[in-house]
């Protein structure tokens, strides 16, 4: 008789018990919405993923806190708890990054938002990347090529928007390289 009547499954005992395993390096590891892993509705993993962010202020009340704008969620976002020009979000990568590349996406798609990016290696001298605080173009996905060599510290900083909106964003992306497709399904 077996003395453990619900024995544990070994992982290792059939390697076909997983058929469809996370590989390294692609978005099925990031949860989407729901705790659930869907690469198709993911923003890929970058510098900024998780990371420690914090913001002049949040829409705490309807949960568009300033983590989402880092969490991988495109259907996640972070808003500013007013309209005022200003405010700002500010991401901590955890230790000094050579960024190439970075990537906002704005909560509306018909606005052209006003902003500017900054990054610092002390979050205290900080080093003007992007200046879009004349923007015109109405685009809810901005790329920006960006030189911040030993950069931790990135801080957007919205300065408004036409139609007037709130500072709110579904993602900030950092990179060390290329900027990556989004999947498609991120593009609203």
């Amino acid at each position: 008789p077996n003395p453990n009547p619900n024995p544990r499954p070994n992982p290792n005992a059939n390697p076909i018990a997983n058929p469809n395993p996370p590989r390294d390096g692609h978005l099925s590891r990031i949860p989407a919405a729901g705790g659930k892993k869907n690469a198709k509705n993911s923003v890929p993993r970058n510098a900024a993923t998780g990371k420690k962010v914090t913001a002049s202020s949040e829409e705490s009340n309807k949960g568009n806190l300033a983590k989402h704008a880092v969490d991988g969620d495109p259907t996640t976002r972070w808003c500013a708890a007013n309209s005022a020009p200003g405010s700002w979000l500010q991401v901590d990568l955890g230790q000094a990054q050579d960024i190439q590349n970075v990537r906002l996406i704005w909560e509306k798609a018909n606005g052209a938002y006003m902003y500017r990016i900054e990054g610092s290696l002390d979050a205290k001298n900080w080093k003007l990347l992007v200046d879009q605080s004349q923007n015109k173009d109405v685009r809810q996905v901005t790329p920006h090529k960006v030189e911040a060599n030993n950069t931790r510290y990135f801080k957007i900083t919205y300065l408004g928007s036409k139609p007037a909106y709130w500072g709110s964003l579904w993602e900030f992306e950092a990179h060390t390289g290329s900027l990556p497709e989004l999947p498609r399904k991120v593009i609203k």
